[in-house]
């Protein structure tokens, strides 16, 4: 994004200003964080049981460098690059809560105070370096750096203090996951009719999310004896992995594709161009899936996969010729504009 600014003496200077690195905060923001508080709380406990904790810990943290480092690396908001690195905290953030009350044996009183602690020294901080709180400033690097410490901070906390009400307060873990499903609601109501502050009500609800997710998905996965539907905390990971896929791609994909088909017509054209691709896609998801149950009630998995590869493979051959295609066009528009007309 640039904007152009006229000097006094005539000149024009460009200033860049860098694209933003987060998503906007919409409902779909905050289903797919949800979703990826259940998954980190899920995918830990299923990693620290089969496998050494250690050694657990130790992938983990490596999983969440790596991630990071891509986030970092790139220059704009990438959809699958940002939730891969939420998904990441939230399994690092789990581990190291956990770590505090099983390997040290801390109380979760203690490591709910101490994160809250912590979280508040990164937001002063933060604070006091950027004079803003707000994740739609997250255009430098070091504001960057601020924001993931404190969305680690806060995965770490949640888990603390979900904990705590589930198991130290005897709660259990669904009616943890009710009461904080009654707590999230107060950024909400207060942001809407009571003026609470956009920032706020954003941290408060940020925070509030993970101890929620994570709740419901202790009391899926654990066994009956713990109060829990025995599912297991593989199957839970798994699953809600795929709705975190399925999440992004359909609010990144469809959601900005309806919305760029909206932008080619004219404003009286779009209510007609909107219902015919909304008839469209749900047509073809509602013929694919009862035509993928017969195939595979008749034939099994394998004419399913031979049915749905060579499309999808063709699709990404296609989009990935464009892709590049758009490319080298950009670079033969540049070029002109590198060489020095008085040569």
């Amino acid at each position: 994004m640039t904007n152009d600014l006229h000097r006094p003496g005539g000149s024009r200077s460009t200033i860049r200003l860098a694209a933003s690195k987060v998503p906007e905060v919409t409902i779909a923001f905050w289903v797919i964080k949800a979703l990826t508080t259940g998954m980190g709380e899920s995918t830990s406990d299923y990693l620290v049981h089969v496998l050494p904790p250690v050694l657990a810990v130790a992938i983990g943290g490596i999983a969440l460098v790596l991630a990071l480092a891509l986030q970092c690396a790139t220059r704009r908001y990438v959809p699958w690059v940002y939730w891969l690195a939420v998904a990441m905290v939230g399994v690092f953030g789990t581990m190291a809560a956990d770590v505090l009350h099983v390997g040290f044996g801390i109380p979760y009183v203690a490591s709910t105070i101490f994160f809250a602690v912590t979280l508040a020294a990164i937001f002063l901080l933060w604070y006091r370096s950027e004079h803003t709180l707000s994740i739609h400033s997250i255009r430098t690097r070091r504001r960057e750096l601020f924001y993931w410490a404190a969305v680690m901070a806060t995965f770490a906390l949640g888990t603390a203090a979900g904990d705590l009400v589930a198991v130290t307060f005897n709660l259990g873990y669904l009616a943890a996951g009710l009461l904080f499903g009654a707590i999230i609601l107060i950024p909400a109501i207060g942001y809407r009719f009571f003026g609470l502050n956009a920032i706020v009500a954003f941290w408060f609800a940020y925070i509030v999310t993970r101890p929620l997710g994570a709740s419901f998905a202790d009391w899926v996965g654990v066994s009956a004896d713990r109060g829990g539907l025995g599912v297991g905390p593989g199957a839970v990971s798994l699953v809600l992995a795929v709705l975190i896929v399925l999440g992004v791609g359909w609010n990144f994909g469809f959601v900005g594709a309806s919305a760029l088909v909206l932008e080619t017509h004219r404003p009286q054209e779009r209510n007609k161009v909107q219902a015919f691709n909304d008839f469209l896609v749900f047509g073809v998801m509602a013929a694919g899936s009862f035509s993928s149950g017969q195939l595979l009630a008749n034939y099994g998995w394998s004419a399913v996969n031979m049915v749905v590869y060579p499309p999808v493979l063709l699709g990404l051959a296609v989009l990935t010729a464009v892709s590049l295609a758009r490319r080298r066009r950009r670079r033969l528009r540049t070029i002109p504009e590198l060489i020095d007309p008085g040569i």
